[in-house]
């Protein structure tokens, strides 16, 4: 029996179409089928949300294969026909339009679907016309290209403040956690700044439960490894290392990235201690660093901005200077304390003078 390599083989979904194959022991592997022949089967699975792997299963482990045409796949892989609630360039929908529904086109051109798809290219064409011309998705609603202009930093924090809430709501803290590093860095005193931050703590509690639970069961898992070891014959026992030594190459590849690129957070490698001890501390600091940062009172300077901007609106600009001298005392980095000030300045300067003289006849 090949226990050895049942221990390496994850319990896979991928989506409605999708292929699987169902070993005698019970385990089931569900991915897409690159070979089938009469000695193995080979499926491509996902390791990780972003990385796929192969593995050769020998006829005899197999009970069965169900399968899907290629034209269910096909269409399955398109996803929805819809633009995404909050689109800020047009490369999602390029994809979809260009390489996914063109290759659809291309491969089924007698499909009963292509009604439904060239009905969906009318709406998508359009909506991507609209990205390409500046305008932005946000949460179902379209902000012009001349509304970014008009303050195109706190735009930019705004829209990286919804993909971090995009990302919190599919579960990925990496990629919100990511996000938010480039938000405090290049936009610190946006507006976006205190949902933000307080996003970023919770997506640091997401991240640390995964991490403790990945450590968790990688005890639990080593037990069973070196338990399947010891009964395997030597070549079943390769097999094993050589897939546990090509998970640990991925996670430090990974890292590697990580470092160039310059983010502290890599994805949850759960085979991967070295990796998983590395991220434990990172959540560590940046939880510490970003408790005190909290600590700003963001949200009460923003309120004092918002009371400068009324009194300017109603002509007390020296009422609005004292609004913003409280915000600039509660925090120093709020970006929109420039332009009211340059705004309460103008308007605390005397008229000009008129010129009555008259020219005597």
């Amino acid at each position: 029996m090949r226990k050895g390599v049942l221990l390496l083989l994850p319990v896979v979904t991928t989506g409605l179409f999708a292929d699987t194959v169902f070993l005698k022991n019970g385990t089931e592997i569900t991915g897409e089928i690159v070979s089938d022949t009469p000695e193995s089967v080979v499926i491509e699975y996902k390791l990780t949300e972003s990385i796929k792997d192969q593995k050769t299963i020998a006829r005899d482990r197999i009970a069965s294969v169900s399968t899907s045409s290629d034209e269910d796949k096909e269409f399955a892989a398109l996803g929805p026909l819809a633009s995404p609630e909050t689109a800020l360039n047009s490369q999602a929908l390029d994809q979809l339009i260009e390489k996914k529904i063109g290759t659809f086109v291309r491969n089924h051109p007698d499909s009963k679907r292509l009604p439904e798809i060239e009905e969906a290219l009318k709406s998508l064409e359009a909506d991507r016309a609209r990205l390409r011309s500046g305008d932005r998705k946000v949460e179902g609603d379209w902000i012009s290209a001349a509304q970014i202009a008009s303050d195109p930093s706190q735009w930019d924090a705004r829209f990286r403040l919804v993909t971090i809430r995009e990302a919190a709501r599919n579960n990925d803290p990496v990629t919100a956690l990511r996000t938010y590093e480039v938000l405090e860095k290049k936009e610190p005193g946006s507006r976006a700044m205190p949902d933000a931050l307080k996003l970023a703590l919770t997506e640091l509690d997401k991240l640390e439960a995964r991490v403790f639970k990945a450590l968790a069961d990688l005890e639990v898992i080593e037990k069973r490894r070196q338990k399947a070891l010891s009964i395997s014959t030597s070549d079943q026992a390769r097999e094993v290392r050589e897939g546990l030594e090509k998970e640990n190459a991925i996670a430090r590849e990974m890292a590697r990235g990580v470092e160039l690129d310059g983010t502290k957070f890599v994805p949850v490698f759960p085979n991967t201690k070295e990796s998983l001890d590395a991220l434990e501390l990172v959540i560590k600091n940046e939880r510490a660093r970003l408790t005190q940062l909290r600590k700003i009172p963001m949200r009460e300077s923003l309120d004092r901005t918002r009371d400068a901007e009324r009194l300017l609106a109603s002509g007390n600009p020296e009422g609005a200077k004292a609004q913003i001298a409280e915000a600039e005392k509660l925090w120093p980095a709020n970006a929109d304390l420039a332009t009211l000030k340059r705004r309460a300045e103008e308007l605390s300067k005397p008229p000009a003078p008129t010129n009555t003289s008259a020219t005597a006849p």
